[in-house]
């Protein structure tokens, strides 16, 4: 199967470090974006922590409030792809795109706007309280980041306890950390994001096969730590 396949497959592998952690969404993205596909690997182990209970406090420091000043283009396109009862608490931005986040008491929608592209919407699940294979994966998303084509990963969500860092590992070789930004409705609400922009390489190549490709590998740190190794397939959110 080549790179942008609009089906996705594969099966899933997570291995531990040291303790657990937990955190839950679905996602539905305003248009059905292209998505690849990666071979899977097998379970290798995996053990139980007790979460903290303390509030979120990242290794760089504090989250930014709100993450103001917003970009009122990105608050104008995500309130028209996200539910219209949902009121915007945060934005946070990397080089080439915005990552707007909304709640509906405690529901959230992240909501990923690059250039000229659809917004890229995920919303949160009833009762997955904790980080998973589902909570971590990605929309993939072909965008409008220059005159080349670029492939755009997302994953976002609201932090369940602490963590120090979040981080992506891709089949590329690139790492990419989350960034923090806390509601400005709501001081103990802390979302995350981790976002990633692929302009080159095997991500971007439409001939690359899944079966060539290594799994993402996704680490997380705070009280424990964990580190998960997600075939594309099961790591692409499909809803």
């Amino acid at each position: 199967m080549a790179m942008f396949d609009a089906r996705s497959g594969g099966v899933l592998a997570s291995f531990a470090m040291l303790g657990a952690l937990a955190l839950g969404a679905c996602a539905s993205p305003a248009a059905e974006p292209a998505r690849a596909t990666l071979a899977g690997s097998e379970t290798t182990e995996t053990t139980a922590g007790p979460a903290p209970e303390i509030a979120p406090v990242p290794a760089d420091g504090e989250t930014p409030d709100g993450g103001e000043p917003w970009d009122g283009a990105v608050t104008e396109a995500c309130a028209a792809a996200v539910d219209r009862s949902f009121t915007e608490v945060a934005q946070s931005s990397d080089a080439v795109g915005v990552t707007s986040f909304w709640t509906r008491g405690r529901k959230w929608a992240a909501c990923d706007v690059v250039g000229g592209s659809d917004p890229v919407v995920i919303v949160s699940a009833p009762g997955r309280p904790g980080f998973d294979e589902r909570s971590l994966s990605l929309t993939t998303t072909v965008v409008a980041a220059g005159e080349e084509p670029a492939v755009r990963f997302v994953a976002a969500g609201l932090l369940p306890w602490p963590v120090d860092e979040i981080s992506y590992t891709f089949p590329d070789g690139s790492t990419e950390a989350a960034r923090y930004v806390t509601s400005q409705d709501d001081a103990d609400d802390t979302f995350w994001a981790v976002t990633y922009t692929a302009t080159e390489g095997p991500l971007v190549d439409p001939g690359t096969e899944a079966a060539e490709l290594d799994p993402v590998t996704i680490s997380i740190v705070g009280a424990a730590a964990e580190a998960f190794r997600l075939p594309w397939e099961e790591l692409q959110r499909s809803e």
